[in-house]
C-alpha cells in the first residue's frame, strides 16, 4: 500500500479522487512533515519528490521521515538543485509540455522560484549528515536540475 501525506486538505481530497482505481491500495492523509501522524517505524520506505523546498524546517521534516521508517527502510528525497547548471535547467524546461513561446519565461521562473528556493548539494549533504541513516548517498541527478538523497535506516 501507498500512503500520501499533504498539508492541504484540498490536495488530499484531490489525490483521493484521482486514485479511485487503486483506492484499495492507497491512503491519503492530511498532515505536516514536521509532525507526521504515524507511529515510529511505520513504513518500509519514505519518498519525497520536489517538496523539501516547501517545508518550514527541512531538518525536522527529514528527521520525521527517518522516525517513521522501519529498521532497514529506505529514504529517498529528490529536489530541484539551487546550484544546477544552466544547461540542465534549460534542457528540463525544453522537455516541459508548454507552448514554445512560454519556455523562456518558465526557465526564469524555474531558476528563480523553484530551484532558487531549493537546497543545493552542500545544503542537502549537511541535512543528510544529521540523520540516523546508513548507506547515504547525496548527489546531483545527471542531466536534470535536481539533487537526490538516499539512505537506509
Amino acid at each position: 500500500t501507498v500512503t500520501g501525506v499533504d498539508l492541504s486538505p484540498d490536495q488530499v481530497r484531490r489525490a483521493r479522487r484521482r486514485a479511485v482505481a487503486v483506492a484499495d491500495r492507497t491512503e491519503f492523509v492530511e498532515g505536516s512533515v514536521t509532525d507526521l501522524p504515524f507511529p515510529d517505524e511505520a513504513f518500509d520506505a519514505v519518498y519525497s519528490i520536489a517538496s523539501l523546498k516547501h517545508w518550514p524546517d527541512p531538518a525536522v521534516g527529514l528527521a520525521e521521515c527517518v522516525r517513521v521508517l522501519r529498521t532497514g527502510g529506505q529514504l529517498a528525497v529528490a529536489e530541484a538543485d539551487r546550484g544546477c547548471r544552466y544547461e540542465d535547467a534549460a534542457a528540463f524546461v525544453a522537455r516541459t509540455p508548454l507552448p514554445a513561446l512560454l519556455r523562456p519565461l518558465f526557465l526564469v521562473v524555474f531558476r528563480t522560484f523553484v530551484a532558487g528556493r531549493s537546497p543545493d548539494l552542500d545544503d542537502l549533504r549537511s541535512l543528510a549528515a544529521a540523520l540516523a541513516l546508513s548507506e547515504v548517498e547525496v548527489e546531483r541527478v545527471p542531466g536534470l536540475p535536481s539533487i537526490a538523497l538516499r539512505g537506509r535506516r
